[in-house]
C-alpha cells in the first residue's frame, strides 16, 4: 500500500489506519503514463508533465510545471576521471519499465550504459512520481560494469541549467532524513 500524506512541519507525526469492510472508491486519475512512438515515456502528475527519453538519460525532458515550460535544460549525470568523461546524456537506447502505476504513485525504472560505448559504467534509476505533486524522486545508481574492478572518479555532476534569473531549483539528498538545498544558480552535493 502506498500513501502520500502532507503533514505540516518537520516533526514526527502519528497516522492511524482504519480498515473498513468495503474498499474506498479510487480517486480520479491524475497520474498518467503513456509510451510514445519512439519508446519515450510521457508522465503527468497533474501539475508536472515530463518526458523520459528513450535515448540518453537526463533524467527528464520537456518538463512543464502547471502548464508552463521549465526554464532550463537538464544535463545527464556526468563522471570525470582524468581526461575522460562519461554522461548518461550520451547513453544509447535506455530500458524504460513502468513497474507501478497506481492512484498515488507511478514508479519508472530506467537503465543503460553510463555514456557512450567506451564507458566502463552502467546506470540504473528509479523515478517515483506522486499524484498531484510538482516533483519527482530520483534514486540514481552507477555500477562499474566493465574494465578495472576499481574506478577512480574525479568529479560527478548534474545540472538543471536554469535559464532565467527568477528560476529556482531544489535538491534533496540523504537516507533516513533529507537535506534540502535551494538556489537560483547552482546546487551541489
Amino acid at each position: 500500500m502506498r500513501a502520500l500524506v502532507d503533514l505540516p512541519g518537520n516533526r514526527g507525526k502519528q497516522i492511524t489506519w482504519k480498515i473498513a469492510g468495503q474498499a474506498a472508491a479510487t480517486p480520479p486519475g491524475v497520474l498518467k503514463a503513456q509510451r510514445s512512438g519512439d519508446g519515450s515515456v510521457l508522465v503527468s502528475t497533474g501539475p508536472l508533465s515530463v518526458r523520459i527519453p528513450a535515448q540518453g538519460f537526463l533524467p527528464l525532458a520537456d518538463v512543464r510545471l502547471n502548464g508552463a515550460a521549465f526554464p532550463g535544460n537538464m544535463t545527464g549525470f556526468t563522471f570525470r576521471a582524468g581526461a575522460q568523461t562519461w554522461s548518461t546524456a550520451d547513453a544509447g537506447p535506455v530500458k524504460i519499465d513502468i513497474v507501478e502505476q497506481g492512484p498515488a504513485a507511478l514508479v519508472v525504472l530506467v537503465s543503460g550504459r553510463h555514456g557512450a560505448e567506451s564507458s566502463p559504467f552502467d546506470f540504473s534509476a528509479k523515478l517515483v512520481f506522486w499524484a498531484g505533486k510538482p516533483y519527482v524522486e530520483v534514486d540514481y545508481r552507477v555500477v562499474a560494469a566493465r574494465g578495472a574492478s576499481e574506478q577512480l572518479i574525479d568529479s560527478w555532476s548534474w545540472s538543471a541549467g536554469m535559464s532565467t534569473a527568477a528560476s529556482r531549483v531544489r535538491e534533496g539528498h540523504g537516507h533516513y532524513g533529507v537535506s534540502l538545498k535551494e538556489s537560483g544558480e547552482k546546487v551541489s552535493y
